[in-house]
């Protein structure tokens, strides 16, 4: 979940074929058939009505469970079963989808059996709203942080600037390797997010994201000092159970093992 090679990692692909897929993003660019235009994206450009009080309402509800421990599996599943009796319902959609986004956050387990999938959305009318498209781009980044995502992420940043989770997947969205604007957007954007939650791991996972991507094309020695540093600062303040330890310490040994190899 820290970054999309990390997602790799924890389905079990190895590091040396990270850093390969890595260096293939930077020599690869979009197919036509990704173009905003087309029908799979044209929904990150709609414009936002004003009804959006209902979605905020569920959202605020699922955040207050989750804060208070009962955001659990029987509660997911009965959202989903909701959803499932009435498929077109957009508010029934957002209910299940969003529970089950805030549940992998605590809770990684949950996310092979319950994550709503990113096409579910295209199943059910867009109420055109804020908050919905907001969950859209969450889910869509988490399981595939595609740059045609960016604009999305930085038109809802435009509006909530200081969204934690939004920026969290933005990072991801990024090809700082490709262009020295996309760096400094991913740089930027995760060095904010570090300063703004100092005593939280997350950030430190996805600024070590950034410069591992840069690392693995460009094999520069600073890169790869900064991603251990910024693994080594996530592994300072993650908890002793979180599922991404493990895999952040085989990528500050794979740094440190091959960083003069691949200069």
């Amino acid at each position: 979940m820290k970054t999309h090679i990390g997602r790799a990692i924890l389905a079990g692909i190895s590091l040396v074929l990270i850093v390969a897929v890595v260096a293939a993003f930077a020599q690869v660019s979009s197919s036509p058939t990704q173009k905003l235009n087309s029908p799979r994206w044209s929904w990150i450009s709609e414009n936002w009505t004003d009804n959006d009080a209902e979605y905020r309402t569920i959202r605020a509800d699922i955040e207050a469970q989750q804060s208070q421990g009962t955001l659990i599996l029987p509660t997911i599943e009965r959202y989903k079963g909701l959803w499932e009796q009435n498929p077109n319902s957009p508010t029934a959609l957002f209910r299940w989808a969003y529970a089950s986004f805030r549940a992998t956050q605590q809770n990684p387990p949950i996310l092979q059996k319950q994550m709503i999938l990113p096409d579910a959305f295209g199943k059910v009318p867009s109420p055109r709203t804020y908050e919905y498209s907001r969950l859209r781009f969450l889910v869509n980044a988490h399981y595939f942080p595609h740059s045609q995502l960016q604009a999305l992420g930085e038109r809802l940043l435009r509006h909530t600037a200081n969204d934690y989770d939004v920026s969290y997947y933005l990072i991801d969205c990024y090809r700082p390797w490709e262009s020295t604007v996309e760096k400094e957007k991913a740089l930027t954007l995760a060095q904010s997010l570090v300063r703004a939650n100092p005593t939280r791991s997350g950030p430190y996972s996805a600024l070590g994201g950034v410069y591992f991507g840069l690392w693995s094309v460009n094999h520069q020695q600073h890169d790869g000092d900064d991603a251990i540093k910024s693994y080594r600062e996530y592994l300072s303040l993650a908890p002793v159970n979180d599922a991404w330890r493990k895999q952040a310490t085989k990528f500050i040994k794979y740094i440190e093992d091959h960083k003069n190899i691949l200069r």
